[in-house]
């Protein structure tokens, strides 16, 4: 393939494989896992609210309930200190929520949702138990009772969560450790001829066009793929052959090799062509020997995005020079 061939190639896949990574892992945070906690200092931010049922007795309510519950944490003999931030970026923020019921014997329960630590989404939730208390001090005892088992423990990120670029699901599992040995997909996407594309009579090339397959794969980090492939490019733009046409179909072989949901392929095989020019009454087709090589990324709920470059060996002059094209796909896996 030519260098022009592998700027377009590149300059047209890129983004599109970009895109979609971007895309596939916002709806998912990084799996991570925290380290216990000790004899340190944090910062944190508390906002209370109560829950349908209950209403605050002042404004200055919910102070008085956040100052609770900073007490209680501190209460800790890990030698972690709660303080208000004061002037600095806040290390941690903590929603509480408060509920039941103070009509006759109090029924009380306290609820937590922590966040920051510069990470994206809910670190953790925490409550008072399962049991009412009869006042708010126990109820705050008990969460943060609960709360520090986190601190003391360390945690990590709750599926689903995205490690190494694979979806890791509830089960612990992730999306590629836990897939069959054969998988097959369909896929679908654009086509462009490359500056030297040079097939039969087509010496000014070709209009872009479309692409779609299905595809066999036997194994995960390093397998065997073999795509039945059929390629439909643009008219000529040949001023003397406006309405001629090219169609491609292709039965190729590649090896494919998994860095963590990012995918490499390469290999070659078997591509018919078919010529029509104008006014012609039949086509004519010809078979040639090819390669091919891409980049693909595994994308959630099975889809995946892939660019592939393809070169045409020349044969007796059939095609007239280096037939090469370029795809960019999405498709979907089946398992």
């Amino acid at each position: 393939m030519s260098r022009k061939a592998l700027r377009l190639f590149f300059f047209l896949c890129a983004p599109f494989i970009a895109v979609a990574h971007i895309d596939g892992q916002a709806k998912y945070p990084q799996c991570y896992t925290e380290a216990p906690f000790s004899n340190t200092t944090l910062n944190v931010v508390v906002t209370a609210k109560v829950l349908p049922g209950l209403k605050w007795k002042s404004d200055e309510s919910p102070s008085v309930v956040a100052r609770g519950l900073l007490a209680s944490l501190n209460s800790n003999n890990r030698g972690i200190r709660f303080v208000v931030a004061n002037g600095v970026t806040p290390n941690l923020y903590m929603n509480l929520s408060l509920g039941g019921t103070m009509e006759g014997t109090n029924q009380l329960v306290a609820y937590v949702e922590v966040t920051g630590l510069g990470k994206s989404g809910i670190l953790f939730t925490e409550n008072s138990g399962t049991a009412p208390f009869a006042n708010w001090d126990d109820a705050f005892d008990r969460l943060a009772e609960n709360m520090m088992s986190w601190f003391a423990n360390g945690w990590s990120t709750r599926p689903p969560c995205y490690r190494n670029g694979h979806l890791v699901r509830s089960n612990g599992q992730s999306s590629s450790s836990d897939a069959p040995a054969i998988n097959a997909g369909i896929y679908g996407g654009g086509l462009w001829a490359t500056e030297s594309f040079d097939a039969t009579n087509f010496k000014q090339g070709v209009e872009p066009g479309w692409t779609g397959g299905a595809m066999v794969q036997l194994g995960h980090k390093v397998g065997l793929r073999a795509d039945g492939s059929y390629f439909a490019f643009g008219k000529s733009k040949d001023p003397e052959s406006l309405n001629a046409t090219t169609k491609v179909i292709a039965a190729t072989g590649a090896l494919v090799v998994d860095l963590g949901g990012l995918y490499f392929l390469g290999g070659g095989g078997w591509y018919q062509f078919d010529f029509k020019e104008d006014g012609a009454a039949e086509s004519v087709t010809k078979s040639h020997w090819g390669a091919n090589a891409g980049i693909g990324l595994s994308l959630p709920v099975h889809l995946f995005a892939e660019g592939r470059g393809h070169v045409v060996f020349p044969e007796n002059g059939v095609v007239g020079g280096n037939a090469s094209f370029v795809t960019a796909a999405l498709g979907i896996r089946f398992r």
